[in-house]
């Protein structure tokens, strides 16, 4: 139980205030623990922080696999690809995991600058898999234009990454008002006919 509340709370710290500006003693005191009692579990910082993101790159790709895995019979193209990306801006917008996401990719902690870079291409390669059968049976049951793989997959990263600055500067009203008037654009360009 210690050792995911360490991760929990190192987790929203990280996410909020960023790696530099985290100390192990503001970890603790969030736990309710001596600093010292995180050596029990974590021999650093530095570790702490890097099973953090492992288990947030994990939890990811295991929700969207799933997520896709599980989707209904009669699901359409169009709503499969449109639960990955209502999925992707719940997560990255409203939950501490993606929070934590979104401060190690944008602003990363100088001495992780590289492996931050190599996870995140060898998460996204995983979620490459995901759209890409998604794309393959929208073009195979003609429901998505016959458009280059690469050229899927840019536009729909690009269109979602967009979304993530969106949640710090608009109300859900808005907020969702934005998603979906951008889902109703991007679907239009891609869907056949």
């Amino acid at each position: 139980m210690t050792n995911q509340k360490i991760r929990q709370v190192a987790m929203e710290l990280f996410g909020r205030y960023g790696y530099e500006e985290t100390s192990l003693v503001d970890i603790a005191n969030g736990v309710g623990i001596k600093k010292p009692s995180i050596y029990n579990h974590y021999e650093s910082k530095e570790a702490l922080f890097l099973a953090i993101l492992d288990d947030v790159l994990d939890l990811e790709t295991q929700s969207l696999q799933e997520l896709v895995d599980n989707h209904g019979e009669g699901d359409s193209c169009e709503q499969r690809l449109n639960q990955v990306y209502q999925h992707l801006c719940q997560t990255f917008g409203t939950t501490i995991h993606g929070l934590f996401w979104k401060r190690a990719i944008f602003f990363p902690p100088e001495p992780f600058k590289k492996l931050i870079k190599v996870k995140f291409l060898d998460f996204e390669r995983k979620i490459d898999q995901i759209l890409l059968a998604i794309f393959q049976a929208g073009i195979q049951t003609n429901e998505i234009r016959n458009i280059d793989y690469s050229k899927l997959l840019a536009s729909f990263y690009c269109f979602v990454d967009g979304l993530f600055v969106e949640h710090h500067y608009y109300e859900a009203e808005v907020l969702r008002f934005r998603m979906e008037a951008s889902w109703e654009i991007f679907w239009a360009g891609i869907k056949e006919g």
